[in-house]
């Protein structure tokens, strides 16, 4: 059933009886010379448009359309469609008269609308005639305020944010008028590693009141408010650090509470920070990729404006409410025509890994008051991409010679200095550096006008990173939740003999879905609400707010393993914690029935740059892929005896993007196994593949989707870098999961999206070798399922020592911990055989983009994401 618009205004202009109930539609409530202007549109302009459309509004989805024509136009036939080309539950039809409207909204818990697709982030609408023919879309993306975005100028302008949702009535988007003020506020410095702090700083000339602005990362999710009476003076440097106190947005309950800063937001190594004022505007910003470093140093770097308050961002030495000091630029001089070629020349080259606008830029010699006429700044728009190239060429960009003893300064728009390079005699070939962009400035082999440097008699040619392989199958995926299946905080996924698991980072929720070969998915029975994973410590306080549970993983015990970066109760303090979970617990509550907290075995990090995911893997499976760190050997499960589940237990350490292999014992500690770099700054779900004994390591948006082929080799892991599927957007996904069933020629793959109510799991087709075997076959250089020793019960330990395990030991032995107060913690019995195992457990928190190597001028890429996810 199609309903009508929601506001008064259009039920009370409800008509077109041809429409019946199914249809309703309006005359805009506009006066007749906005209708008349609405009605002229060229000639080969439609007269059927799609004038509002309603994403994420205060009630459903919904799309408007509207006939700006002069002549009645019969919809029989017609249809709305998505991004996806998912039409809508059947053909319109009846006739929309001119200046009317037609409301057609996504269908709801009764039945009723129009469309079962929900509109998700990022998303297309599309409206086609009766021949299938696109009348008229638009692909909108998800930053409207009110999560809605209207045709101004009663249906016929350009497209904007919608000031008021007005269905089936003339478009508003007439932005709210801000009291004027002299004094502004803008993001002046960024210190993401190793302290979490913002600078801010007000240009202006007036105080300004900038209680209720909000800093937010790259989640709308993480938000913190100033708090009531903040005024930031003129010329001021307000910084906001870790334990600045303000308003905390809590996702669960919709509601602002009292908290720090960090308790809403961690700043990773691929991240975002920007300012919102009152009226939910968004007023600054600034993206990276990489924490900022000098010499590798990440505590004497930040991103910075030069000149303060107005320039562009660089990278700056950490001064904190005081003055920016550029470092050395992202963007530099690399290589110096002065004599010789047809022209002088001068190039650039961005050294980071984050594009630069270079627009208004120039270069300038040693003459700048005589020359000051004698330059033409680079064009606007002008991008300079990370490794790309730019030159500055006599006669385009510059009306002066290079001579001996002179030198080139690069200057941004402001005029501020960005690099300059001096020199006596002319060089006998170029001036360049040596490797480009970083290195010292010496004669080159040749000049390379626009091309890599030729340093020390070779070609020019220079590495440029791991490459980056095409995602190997189908590119487009099939949102499987469009109704909602999930709640909003969606993190870990496990598949595992036809079942998918899924887990909550907010609740600690988990749910069984049945998993079919072309990734499909329903909720087993009894298993649409869930469990949720309780602490030990919080078995007799249900109200406790538990763990923050990023990863899940089956083990061949048939218990689940959930991984957890804190509390949820205290989001300040980092809490390494896996917990053991029987999945045939009464719910709706299920207590750890074991714990062990790695925290002091894995790196310190901030609250929310722990673990992200945890993947076991059968330890027969594992004889030999690595050398184990504790005992200096290749590895080998027969030195654990009582290793739980016969096995080893990846996790992903979002901080910095590593894989950590550990040994759990029933006593609740642990030893660390391996340390496996990847090649990204930032891990967010995990799957092995015990075929091929690889690890296949996924990050979210942060580093761009990017998933990793870690190949177990024995030595040190063979990587593969593979860019997401073309159709899957650049979300938040902290889940991945690959099944081992092929359906044809390919496997499903699936992902699992933070913060969105719908459209959170997802799947796509991958070629059925792509990421080697699954555990369809035995290990390599195994002819068969490998026979696995009886699984030991509590061993025992003279005088009651925890270390009588080879390369457990006791308090000295490396990479073994006690789990504190779960050190008491008895593994449940294991009867059953232990099989080949479960190869996903996944999660991830939010900022993952592309995997870089240092970003030049000692720019460091070592990752430590943190991006709270409540």
């Amino acid at each position: 059933m199609r309903i009508p618009t929601r506001t008064a205004a259009f039920a009370s202009c409800l008509a077109l009886s041809a429409f019946g109930l199914s249809l309703a539609a309006t005359a805009a409530p506009s006066s007749p010379a906005s209708i008349e202007a609405a009605a002229t549109p060229s000639a080969d302009s439609p007269s059927i448009i799609i004038s509002e459309i309603v994403y994420n509004g205060p009630e459903s989805d919904a799309v408007e359309i509207l006939n700006v024509g002069t002549e009645p136009v019969d919809l029989t036939g017609w249809s709305l469609h998505d991004d996806k080309d998912r039409p809508g539950l059947g053909d319109l039809h009846g006739t929309l008269q001119p200046g009317e409207y037609l409301v057609l909204t996504q269908v709801d818990d009764a039945g009723n609308g129009d469309f079962d697709f929900g509109l998700g982030k990022g998303d297309r609408v599309e409206i086609r005639d009766a021949d299938g023919a696109v009348v008229d879309s638009y692909m909108y993306d998800a930053t409207a305020p009110l999560g809605a975005w209207a045709r101004c100028g009663d249906g016929i302008g350009d497209w904007a944010h919608a000031t008021r949702v007005t269905l089936g009535g003339a478009n508003d988007c007439t932005a709210d008028t801000p009291e004027p003020s002299s004094g502004s506020v803008a993001i002046n410095e960024i210190d993401s590693a190793p302290a979490d702090w913002v600078e801010f700083v007000n240009p202006g000339d007036e105080p300004l009141d900038i209680s209720g602005y909000e800093i937010r990362d790259n989640s709308d999710d993480h938000r913190w408010r100033f708090p009531d009476g903040t005024v930031i003076e003129p010329g001021q440097h307000l910084v906001v650090d870790a334990k600045t106190d303000g308003l905390v947005f809590n996702d669960q309950t919709g509601a602002y509470e009292p908290g720090t800063f960090e308790t809403a937001i961690g700043i990773g190594s691929g991240d975002s920070i920007r300012l919102f004022d009152t009226t939910g505007k968004e007023i600054d910003s600034f993206s990276w990729q990489g924490h900022a470093a000098i010499d590798g140093d990440e505590a004497a770097a930040t991103f910075g404006r030069s000149p303060d308050g107005v320039g562009t961002f660089a990278l700056t030495e950490a001064t904190p409410g005081e003055a920016n000091i550029l470092s050395r630029p992202l963007v530099t001089i690399n290589e110096i025509e002065s004599n010789g070629d047809a022209t002088d020349w001068v190039e650039i080259t961005n050294t980071s890994s984050t594009p630069v606008d270079i627009s208004g830029w120039t270069v300038m010699d040693n003459d700048p008051v005589g020359h000051a006429a004698d330059v033409i700044p680079v064009p606007e728009g002008t991008v300079l991409q990370p490794g790309e190239m730019y030159v500055f060429d006599t006669g385009t960009h510059f009306g002066f010679g290079l001579g001996k003893n002179d030198h080139v300064e690069l200057r941004n728009r402001l005029d501020a200095r960005v690099d300059i390079i001096e020199w006596g005699d002319h060089s006998a070939t170029t001036l360049g550096r040596c490797p480009d962009g970083t290195g010292d400035v010496v004669d080159t082999a040749a000049g390379t006008k626009g091309a890599p440097n030729a340093c020390d008699g070779d070609t020019g040619e220079q590495p440029t990173g791991p490459d980056t392989e095409d995602w190997p199958g189908a590119q487009d995926p099939t949102v499987l939740d469009e109704q909602g299946m999930f709640l909003e905080d969606s993190s870990g996924l496990d598949y595992r003999d036809g079942v998918l698991w899924a887990i909550d980072n907010g609740t600690g929720t988990i749910w069984k879905l049945n998993a079919a070969a072309d990734g499909t998915v329903s909720f087993a029975d009894g298993w649409a609400d869930g469990k949720r994973v309780r602490f030990q410590r919080d078995a007799e306080n249900p109200s406790a707010a538990g763990p923050d549970t990023e990863g899940i993983t089956a083990a061949s015990d048939g218990l689940l393993y959930a991984a957890s970066e804190r509390d949820n109760g205290d989001k300040g303090v980092n809490q390494n914690t896996i917990l053991q979970v029987d999945p045939n617990a009464a719910g709706p509550d299920v207590v750890a029935s074991a714990e062990w907290d790695l925290t002091e075995l894995l790196p310190q990090v901030s609250a929310n740059t722990g673990i992200e995911a945890v993947e076991f893997a059968d330890g027969a499976g594992l004889e030999g892929a690595f050398v184990d760190q504790a005992t200096g050997k290749p590895f080998t499960i027969g030195a654990y005896p009582d290793a739980v589940s016969g096995g080893v237990f990846f996790t992903a350490l979002e901080a910095n993007g590593h894989v950590y292999a550990f040994v759990l014992h029933p006593d609740g500690t642990a030893t660390l196994v391996a340390d496996l770099a990847t090649g990204i700054d930032g891990a967010m779900a995990l799957d092995y593949r015990e075929g091929a004994r690889t690890l296949v390591v996924h990050a979210d948006d942060g580093f761009d989707g990017v998933t990793t082929r870690l190949a177990l080799t024995g030595g040190e892991p063979e990587i593969t870098h593979l860019a997401r599927p073309a159709g899957l957007p650049n979300s938040n996904h902290e889940g991945m999961a690959i099944s081992d069933v092929c359906d044809g020629d390919q496997r499903a793959v699936w992902f699992f999206e933070d913060g969105v109510p719908t459209g959170a799991l997802t799947t796509v087709m991958a070629d059925c070798d792509a990421f080697g075997a699954g555990n369809e076959a035995p290990a390599p250089g195994q002819p068969g399922e490998p026979e696995k020793p009886e699984q030991p019960g509590e061993p025992e330990r003279p005088g009651g020592a925890s270390g009588s395990a080879p390369g457990k030991g006791g308090a000295d032995a490396p990479g073994t911990a006690g789990a504190g107060s779960t050190g008491s913690a008895q593994q449940p019995a294991q009867d059953s055989p232990r099989g080949v195992l479960a190869r996903t457990g996944a999660e991830v928190g939010g900022l993952i983009a592309a995997a870089g190597g240092a970003i030049g001028l000692g720019i460091a890429m070592r990752a430590r994401k943190v991006r709270l996810k409540d």
